[in-house]
């Protein structure tokens, strides 16, 4: 085969790919609501210090939809930040469990000590000093808050479909 060929089955392979994450549905325990957040989001950030920024959110479903993906972009006040996150059911501890790395986090990636949970259709993580949930989630839209110790309110996203 010619290196044409070869090139033309990899991009083949690889759409085929990106196209079966973007329609894979979450299957792990958790409400339907989960399988709403699924898709690329254009999101504006509002920093409690008055500060801005925009980006992405992009959600799917991990390998088998036993899990949920999430990519996060901005760029703003704070500079350009970027993350990725994990969350999935544990069979054995019978609970939720979830992994961040972010590239303002000098350890690379934490698993926050806490509970993370579906309430009444929303995403709420809590641990040590934060809490963060995912309200008004819809296939259109949804909204992110972020508080830090004390429930201080650190940040708040909205997202739209893109």
């Amino acid at each position: 085969m010619s290196d044409r060929t070869n090139l033309c089955t990899l991009a083949f392979w690889f759409v085929t790919l990106v196209a079966a994450q973007s329609t894979a549905q979450v299957m792990m325990t958790g409400p339907s609501t989960q399988n709403q957040l699924l898709g690329t989001w254009v999101i504006e950030v509002h920093y409690a210090d008055g500060g801005l920024a925009s980006g992405t959110e992009r959600w799917y479903a991990g390998p088998g939809g036993k899990s949920l993906i999430e990519e996060y972009q901005e760029k703003g006040s704070a500079g350009e930040i970027a993350g990725e996150g994990i969350l999935w059911w544990d069979d054995k501890l019978r609970d939720y469990r979830l992994v961040w790395c972010e590239s303002t986090n000098a350890s690379g990636c934490i698993y926050p000590a806490g509970k993370v949970r579906w309430d009444a259709g929303q995403l709420i993580i809590e641990g040590e000093g934060f809490k963060e949930i995912f309200s008004d989630i819809t296939d259109r839209s949804f909204k992110q808050t972020i508080s830090g110790k004390g429930l201080k309110p650190l940040l708040t996203i909205e997202a739209r479909k893109k």
